[in-house]
């Protein structure tokens, strides 16, 4: 067994964004199922998805900690005190296993401040710990990142970076890695034909999506009837509230 930490971070948001390149073997698309996912990476990050990578040679999987030669100044990773700042999520389990330290990051895909987050979370553990390797959902292969790395001026690139990030076409992770590529490498361990018949079951499912919205605002409306019978006066005032909080009014 494995040690492990388990990162939560963010609310959920789901939003699908297409692709901005493709594997050289198949097309990767954004992961864009309606539930958290969790990212796996051995001592590195599983931040959040990554739509898709270039795939170039493929390795056996890479797993383990890996810290830059000559460095003594990271820490050991500690599992039972392992923690991290609160502003950037909160540690919800943990596990002391007699393997390897893996870490999984639960992702709220395309949330810009939840990105930012998990590219920060990438960030202290390479500083603190030497994490160097993310193993990532919704790749396969290694990384090509060229087309963000090969800009120069590196206000540019991070400007770059941080505009696809906000518009949900790269994740933290892979800002992280375009930012700094000497501190980190991105793997992909997606099962690619698995992925596809995910995507193509969920391309499915958009033909029923008016008659579920039809049936869900109908149950919405209806509880809404039944609340104003139950309800206590100080009951219905919260939950109107909690309402408009959610809506944002």
């Amino acid at each position: 067994m494995a040690n492990g930490a388990v990162l939560n971070k963010g609310p959920y948001y789901a939003d699908f964004k297409p692709p901005i390149w493709s594997f050289l073997y198949i097309t990767i698309y954004h992961k864009i199922t309606a539930v958290f996912t969790a990212v796996l990476f051995l001592l590195s990050i599983v931040g959040p998805e990554m739509a898709e990578a270039a795939r170039t040679n493929m390795p056996s999987m890479k797993m383990g900690i890996e810290k830059p030669a000559g460095n003594l100044q990271k820490k050991e990773l500690d599992v039972e005190s392992f923690q991290i700042p609160d502003r950037m999520g909160s540690l919800k389990d943990k596990n002391v296993g007699s393997g390897g330290t893996i870490i999984f990051i639960q992702d709220a895909h395309c949330n810009y401040p939840a990105q930012q987050s998990i590219s920060n979370i990438i960030k202290h553990l390479n500083d603190e710990y030497g994490v160097t390797l993310i193993n990532l959902e919704g790749g396969r292969g290694d990384y090509d990142l060229s087309l963000f790395t090969d800009i120069q001026d590196a206000d540019i690139r991070e400007r770059v970076s941080e505009y696809f990030m906000k518009e949900g076409r790269i994740s933290g992770p892979e800002s992280f890695a375009i930012n700094n590529p000497e501190k980190v490498v991105l793997f992909g361990i997606e099962d690619a034909d698995l992925y596809i018949k995910n995507v193509d079951v969920y391309r499915d499912s958009l033909e029923y999506i008016s008659g579920v919205n039809n049936t869900l605002d109908y149950i919405a409306s209806r509880t809404k009837e039944l609340k104003s019978h139950i309800y206590t006066p100080a009951l219905l005032e919260l939950d109107n509230r909690y309402g408009d909080f959610r809506e944002n009014k």
